[in-house]
């Protein structure tokens, strides 16, 4: 039934201008939903890049319902989303360190909540006073505190090479 002249059916979420069926319009949250005959909802993926140039390194962490990431910079930048496509600002995580040199930033960062219950930063910058490249620890009560280096020397720092591009696990075993 139809109403009158031409087709009734509904259009396929590609004809929709849509790009990711979903089982419920619940499962397109934070996306656009568009009508659809071949999927219970159709959603419209943003286009990327998500964010504009310059958001180095990224890295993302969630905290229940909200998602963080954090960037390379001449501080390690946070953003929040709730949805992973409508960002907003959010306090610089991390803004020193005692013993990075002055003159380099903050690189891939990489942050994750410990059994403690506390968050880690690992990010890489250059050793004061040297060329070598290290990584840093910084500890924050909460994702979106701010992030404390009160070491007097880098979290590991190898002198035959770089030690950059910090990335973290929980052990299978569920060591930190």
């Amino acid at each position: 039934p139809g109403g009158t002249g031409g087709s009734s059916a509904a259009p396929t979420c590609a004809e929709a201008g849509g790009n990711r069926c979903a089982a419920s319009a619940s499962a397109c949250s934070g996306l656009t939903t568009l009508a659809s005959s071949d999927c219970a909802a159709c959603c419209k993926v943003p286009d990327n890049p998500v964010f504009p140039a310059g958001w180095a390194d990224p890295y993302i962490a969630r905290d229940g319902q909200t998602y963080y990431t954090f960037a390379t910079g001449n501080t390690v930048r946070r953003r929040s989303s709730k949805n992973l496509v409508n960002w907003s600002a959010a306090s610089d995580a991390l803004t020193s360190s005692p013993w990075k040199s002055p003159s380099f930033g903050f690189w891939a960062p990489a942050v994750y909540q410990a059994k403690s219950g506390k968050w880690i930063l690992f990010y890489a910058s250059e050793r004061k006073g040297s060329t070598q490249k290290c990584i840093g620890r910084a500890v924050a009560n909460s994702i979106t505190g701010k992030f404390v280096d009160n070491a007097s020397k880098p979290f590991i720092c190898r002198t035959t090479h770089w030690s950059i591009d910090p990335s973290v696990f929980r052990d299978a075993d569920g060591k930190d």
